[in-house]
């Protein structure tokens, strides 16, 4: 099982959308977020 651990996003929502289309396309399903969803990057 492969799983994806997420963090500190800050509101990138441009970067972050590109490491859940990657996650996706190597068939990685499962996902952890750690926290900092939102913070200083555009898209708060």
């Amino acid at each position: 099982m492969q799983i994806a651990v997420f963090s500190d996003i800050h509101g990138n929502h441009a970067a972050f959308e590109q490491c859940v289309k990657y996650a996706l396309t190597n068939n990685i399903n499962s996902f952890i977020f750690l926290g900092d969803y939102l913070g200083e990057f555009p898209y708060p």
